[in-house]
């Protein structure tokens, strides 16, 4: 019934390195997708991909929000986040907060956050992306929340933030569902972040 903080923090950091592709890239024409594979049961990625639509959307809203001219507590945190967490010097506030808003301007919470998940009705469908996650044209960013379908083939392009928590007995299966593999440009790699359990890891 509500997100876990580390969560949260991978949903912020979601909007970082997003916004830190725009500013890097000069462009907004790639692909960022975040995955959130914690459990194999579909009413369960329903529950989490409502509660982070409605956590990212107060969250942005509140951030580009003044208060008696003062900053809300959405933008200390977030400052505070790509400070610490990506090392981003304080002298390049006022920049990196341009590329944050820009990002927030094109990501559409209640459309872009999508569950991954198949019935048994569409078991020949399993390896197809379909509309769930077309990177067919150019700049399509997502947060996929799924199980089995996200470790079974699912084409995945600019993952940058895997939160991931659904538990393998078999160290195979996990390192194929947690996509920790493939290129990335210099630039990106320093923007990926794996989030875990102490189990898995």
């Amino acid at each position: 019934d509500h997100l876990p903080e580390s969560l949260k923090n991978s949903i912020l950091d979601f909007i970082i390195s997003g916004a830190s592709k725009l500013r890097n890239k000069g462009t907004d024409q790639f692909h960022h997708t975040m995955l959130i594979h914690n459990h194999i049961r579909t009413d369960n990625h329903r529950c989490v991909a409502q509660l982070v639509q409605r956590f990212g959307s107060v969250f942005c809203s509140k951030y580009k929000r003044y208060r008696f001219s003062r900053r809300e507590n959405e933008y200390h945190t977030l400052k505070e986040r790509w400070e610490s967490e990506f090392l981003i010097p304080p002298t390049e506030e006022e920049t990196m907060d341009g590329f944050v808003k820009s990002f927030m301007s094109k990501f559409r919470w209640p459309n872009m956050v999508k569950t991954i998940n198949s019935s048994d009705d569409d078991t020949d469908h399993l390896f197809k992306s379909d509309s769930r996650l077309d990177y067919s044209i150019p700049g399509r960013w997502y947060i996929a929340v799924g199980g089995t379908i996200l470790s079974r083939g699912l084409t995945v392009e600019g993952l940058s933030i895997s939160y991931f928590t659904r538990q393998s007995a078999l160290y195979d299966s996990l390192t194929q569902m947690a996509r920790w593999c493939g290129y990335h440009s210099p630039e990106d790699q320093k923007l990926i972040r794996v989030v875990t359990t102490a189990a898995i890891l």
